[in-house]
């Protein structure tokens, strides 16, 4: 019964993910920019589950957005499933329990999965103008990691809130 819960609690991370992006991305653009929800997850997921389940997680995720545009289906799955696994890993070598520590570790993330997805999937564009794309990473870098500040903040203080209530 409780793999099923799990199994469950996934479904639904990347029906939310799927549902951002298709409904809610559109609308919360800021100069063009839009926060990663799916990296957002997939990092805390491997700050609190195991390599195994992190790898899985971000797999799905990143096949379940690659679907909308399929020119980076290959680079989304491989990215965040690599990036799950990899800070699972991490952590269990490193403490990242305290919460400013998981903020600096979503925005190191998000930098470089930025620079990366971009060098791989768009390395015609890396090329050309860098010093825009230096900005358009760290602005979406920025917003994916102030975003993922109050994700984390739900999460974290979720007891609170539902006493409150």
């Amino acid at each position: 019964m409780v793999n099923r819960f799990i199994n469950i609690e996934y479904l639904f991370s990347i029906l939310f993910i799927l549902f951002y992006q298709i409904v809610i991305m559109p609308r919360t653009t800021i100069l063009g920019v839009v926060p990663n929800i799916a990296l957002i997850i997939a990092v805390w997921i491997a700050l609190v589950k195991t390599p195994r389940r992190s790898l899985f997680f971000g797999f799905f995720a990143g096949f379940s957005i690659g679907l909308l545009t399929p020119a980076d289906l290959g680079w989304e799955a491989l990215l965040l499933g690599l990036i799950g696994m990899g800070l699972s890993v991490l952590k269990d070598k490193i403490v990242l329990e305290a919460f400013p520590i998981r903020i600096l570790t979503l925005f190191i993330i998000s930098m470089l999965y930025q620079l990366i997805f971009l060098i791989l999937s768009r390395y015609d564009m890396v090329s050309g103008n860098f010093p825009q794309i230096l900005l358009n990473t760290f602005l979406t870098t920025a917003y994916t990691t102030m975003i993922g500040t109050l994700i984390y903040g739900f999460i974290k203080n979720r007891y609170i809130l539902r006493n409150l209530f």
